[in-house]
């Protein structure tokens, strides 16, 4: 089990992951975009082109994932290792559609995935306005064990959906997110689905 202090880091860290990361996508622009790898200090390789996505790889977290070609991508917004960020319709387009990967280091805690999990749901229940947690199961889309959970709620005038997959390895959470506008959910989908798909690590 996990220690009480533990514990209350272990939560702090979960939300950053679950509430931090949307928020910030909200705001971002597309003047610090990095579809060029020349300012990532060698962590990445060039991406290169495969039909209508590009590759994104972190060398360091040995992770390597596809993205829609005409969406840029963010490393490290709010704890995230990456953010990838749907263009933005119009002036008037107020939510940027995003899927974000978050690793978070375990080393120092005895928690397994249920545990982990159930500290998710308790910090999503906590922390977002209105939430409705419309699914909480497992997923059998990876080669390990893996949990899988949509819901909705709010963040100021928005209204949002999202779906989040963790799973557990060598000691590490890796946690990835889709937030989108509930009304551009479906729109957006196959998209967080090709990056989980297509997800190394």
């Amino acid at each position: 089990m996990v220690n009480h202090k533990k514990k209350i880091k272990l939560m702090l860290l979960l939300v950053l992951v679950f509430t931090l990361l949307f928020s910030a996508a909200c705001s971002l622009n597309t003047n610090n975009s990095k579809k060029d790898n020349t300012e990532t200090e060698g962590t990445q390789e060039d991406a290169s082109r495969e039909g209508e996505y590009l590759s994104y790889e972190n060398i360091e977290q040995g992770i390597d994932a596809l993205y829609p070609s005409d969406w840029e991508f963010k490393e490290d917004i709010m704890g995230s290792l990456v953010t990838f960020l749907s263009p933005q319709e119009n002036e008037k387009d107020l939510f940027r559609e995003n899927i974000n990967i978050t690793l978070e280091d375990l080393s120092e805690y005895q928690i397994d995935l249920k545990q982990y999990n159930e500290l998710s749901i308790q910090q999503l229940k906590q922390f977002i306005t209105n939430i409705e947690i419309l699914s909480n199961t497992t997923y059998d889309g990876l080669d390990q064990d893996a949990y899988q959970i949509t819901f909705t709620g709010k963040q100021g005038q928005l209204d949002l959906k999202w779906k989040s997959i963790i799973f557990l390895k060598d000691k590490k959470a890796y946690i990835i997110t889709y937030t989108a506008d509930i009304e551009h959910y479906d729109e957006y989908h196959s998209y967080f689905e090709a990056v989980v798909n297509s997800l190394g690590y």
